[in-house]
């Protein structure tokens, strides 16, 4: 089992312009959009992944209805389901069936997911599969949970290049997938993907209040973040979501795109931060001044922060407790903003609370 790693990273408020600003990422074909430009440099391996484990399926009483699944320990001589599943062929603009071999992956922070992987005609191997599986399924695990909830399965095969999200699932093409993995963006990419099952039933059915509030930004800004992002308001809106996600949680890897960012899309930007869309892997949005319970898998592990700006920490071996202070981060570009420091507020000694993980052998979470 993979430990959660809670990765707090640059929660700030958003100042906006309302300059005028040509199209940011891409080219004019299309091609080249917000995947391609921030790629490798916005989600990476030290961040936040539940990734739990990938197992096989099994039925009872052979109902093949998905929701009376249970988990089945992986053995040497036993092979995934071969079932049939429909996938959408891009070239013949329809959906086919297939063959895929199927496998679920589990995920501390959201339900399970289908994982089919393509069958290929028998000339697939079922622990071909299983490592192909675990590949894909565990780099959704950096996906945070509530953007990833609209997704029900990933479909992997090789009978195009590219990857496409919509209804409910993903489709990976391998040859695109493993372009992805080894550029680094592989993460930004199954990002895309998740957003367009979020938003494309509220984009897809008008009459959704959001739908509105969503043209109205986009007739506000000046334009759009990539040329791509030109080809519908599908493409739009997973275009736009990523490069919000950028500015919001991990802007000290943005660099100078950051202003190309809050400058071409400002509206699209106070769109989303009004969407009820949790984009961490914490269980709640933080928000300031309000009180949280900060807890392990332990419940006797709690440290309470109560009265907004205290947390009170009583060790269990501890007959004292210590006392920390939320204190807000200044910025030097921006200011006050919503990025805190947990600080030591007894004597002179300038101390930080760290919460960290023991790894593999140790699943608990660790105050120093």
């Amino acid at each position: 089992m993979s430990p959660v790693r809670l990765i707090l990273s640059s929660i700030m408020l958003i100042s906006i312009s309302n300059a005028a600003y040509a199209v940011a990422f891409g080219n004019p074909n299309g091609s080249g959009g917000t995947v391609y430009a921030m790629g490798s440099d916005i989600i990476n391996p030290s961040d936040s992944n539940d990734f739990k484990e990938i197992y096989i399926p099994e039925y009872k009483n052979n109902d093949s209805d998905w929701r009376s699944k249970y988990r089945f320990i992986l053995k040497n001589n036993t092979s995934p389901n071969i079932e049939t599943r429909r996938y959408y062929e891009i070239k013949e603009k329809k959906w086919l069936y297939s063959k895929f071999y199927i496998l679920e992956a589990s995920y501390e922070l959201g339900p399970d997911i289908e994982i089919q992987v393509s069958y290929d005609d028998g000339k697939r191997s079922w622990q071909d599969a299983y490592t192909t599986g675990s590949i894909y399924a565990e780099q959704l695990g950096y996906i945070p949970p509530d953007l990833r909830k609209a997704t029900h399965s990933i479909t992997i095969h090789n009978h195009y290049n590219g990857l496409m999200g919509g209804n409910n699932n993903i489709i990976i093409f391998e040859k695109r997938g493993a372009e992805h993995i080894e550029k680094g963006s592989i993460e930004e990419a199954l990002f895309h993907e998740a957003t367009h099952n979020y938003f494309n039933t509220m984009l897809f059915k008008k009459q959704n209040p959001l739908y509105a509030l969503w043209k109205q930004a986009q007739s506000q800004d000046n334009d759009h973040i990539s040329y791509y992002a030109k080809t519908n308001d599908y493409e739009d809106i997973a275009e736009s979501l990523i490069t919000y996600y950028a500015v919001k949680y991990k802007n000290e890897r943005l660099g100078t795109l950051q202003d190309k960012i809050l400058k071409t899309i400002p509206n699209r930007i106070k769109f989303f931060e009004g969407v009820n869309l949790n984009l961490t892997h914490l269980p709640i949005k933080i928000t300031p001044h309000t009180p949280y319970q900060i807890t392990s898998s332990n419940a006797q592990n709690a440290i309470d922060i109560s009265d907004s700006n205290f947390a009170k920490m009583a060790p269990i071996s501890a007959t004292d407790s210590q006392f920390w202070k939320l204190v807000p981060k200044v910025d030097s570009q921006y200011g006050t903003s919503n990025r805190y420091q947990i600080k030591y507020t007894q004597g002179n000694d300038d101390k930080c609370l760290d919460i960290v993980n023991g790894g593999k052998h140790d699943q608990k979470l660790h105050l120093k």
